[in-house]
């Protein structure tokens, strides 16, 4: 309690290399750290040691946490960035023995956002490094799995088709927002840049539905309503029908839920890995903790989102307003879902312009927008 209260960072950060191994561990001593206001920085391949670091009053992923990147991988790594840091993704792959550093280990770092930082991003003219402008690892990820997998390197690592590591913001599909957070979750065993779930909570505190992390703290028998990801799932066939164990999760972690056999028939085209449901039911504990007989299944991404959103921008011309909106535009869906969830307000020198949009935001849609300079959103 002493090193928490006064060494908060020093004391999580040894937490956190000592359970590297236990993914569940990982996920709580990470959402303690959120709650103490505790940054925790992703794994970076200039960065990052064996185990977690310190790095301010941050913490930095450590390599041996990724899955898939084994000691002897990660030895190759640590020496051979002591000769000199890795300027590009090009560059690595050129300096490491791709025979301990094989297509898993790399793959594993890709997906865990660890190349991130070797890479720029072109609009217009300009070139935004990554440390200094945070641009969306949806491309950056894309451009470097792209580089990875390209067919000059099927015979081993080589150069690639790119000479260096501009990523001009057409050049490149970029992976969905749902891509991004399996890979992470492939990666690291949980969500490090958002949730599959965070563009539904502002309409769920709405709607009495509790975090999994408070099912815990409800009265035995209490009715819950609960919403997350099926993250894991197995079923029993008995006499009555199916019984299904679901493992469901959201930001803060995750809880067992029952299903029983009328409502598994109901519900069975729901109950698949990786689909976000929202269940009401009754809180059962025992000596494992505590869980939810389901009693009701919906599908979650039947819920009605009524989040708008105002992005507000200065721009010095034209030109700058355009280009700023065809960046942002690139968080939006191509087809109108009959909704002006979306409106835009240009403050030029001489006047304001004002666009309202149909098309439907990303599901982390404000935070990404205002990682692009000169942007500030609001929400309704």
């Amino acid at each position: 309690a002493y090193l928490k209260a006064h060494y908060p960072v020093e004391f999580m950060t040894a937490n956190l290399s000592a359970d590297m191994g236990d993914t569940d561990k990982i996920v709580k001593l990470i959402n303690e750290c959120r709650n103490m206001s505790i940054e925790i920085l992703p794994p970076d391949i200039n960065e990052s040691e064996r185990e977690f670091k310190i790095v301010g009053s941050s913490v930095r992923f450590g390599l041996e946490a990724v899955k898939g990147v084994g000691s002897s991988a990660i030895e190759i790594i640590l020496q051979e960035r002591q000769n000199a840091t890795f300027e590009s993704f090009d560059e690595f792959l050129s300096r490491v023995d791709n025979k301990k550093v094989n297509k898993k280990v790399i793959e594993s770092l890709i997906k865990a956002g660890a190349f991130d930082s070797v890479y720029k991003l072109k609009v217009g003219s300009e070139k935004l490094e990554l440390k200094n402008k945070e641009i969306l690892p949806t491309y950056i990820r894309a451009k470097a799995m792209d580089t990875f997998l390209s067919p000059s390197k099927a015979n081993g690592f080589g150069p690639g088709l790119f000479g260096d590591n501009d990523i001009a913001v057409n050049a490149v599909q970029p992976w969905d927002e749902t891509t991004l957070l399996s890979y992470e979750k492939e990666a690291l065993g949980f969500y490090l840049s958002g949730h599959p779930l965070t563009r539904y909570r502002k309409i769920l505190s709405a709607m009495d539905v509790i975090q999994l992390s408070g099912v815990e703290d409800r009265d035995e028998r209490a009715d819950v309503t609960v919403a997350g990801i099926i993250s894991e799932m197995k079923t029993r066939a008995k006499e009555k029908g199916v019984t299904a164990y679901l493992t469901l999760e959201d930001e803060t972690g995750s809880c067992e839920m029952l299903v029983f056999p009328d409502l598994y028939k109901k519900s069975a085209d729901l109950l698949k890995k990786g689909n976000l449901i929202l269940i009401k039911g009754q809180v059962f504990k025992s000596e494992k903790g505590a869980k939810v007989m389901a009693r009701d299944i919906h599908n979650l991404s039947d819920i009605e989102l009524c989040t708008k959103y105002e992005v507000v921008m200065e721009c010095d011309n034209f030109e700058d307003a355009s280009e700023k909106l065809m960046t942002i535009k690139r968080l939006m869906g191509d087809m109108p879902n009959g909704k002006d969830s979306v409106s835009f307000k240009f403050y030029l020198p001489d006047y304001c312009v004002i666009i309202a949009s149909k098309l439907p935001p990303c599901s982390n849609f404000a935070a990404e927008a205002e990682r692009i300079a000169g942007v500030s959103v609001k929400t309704y």
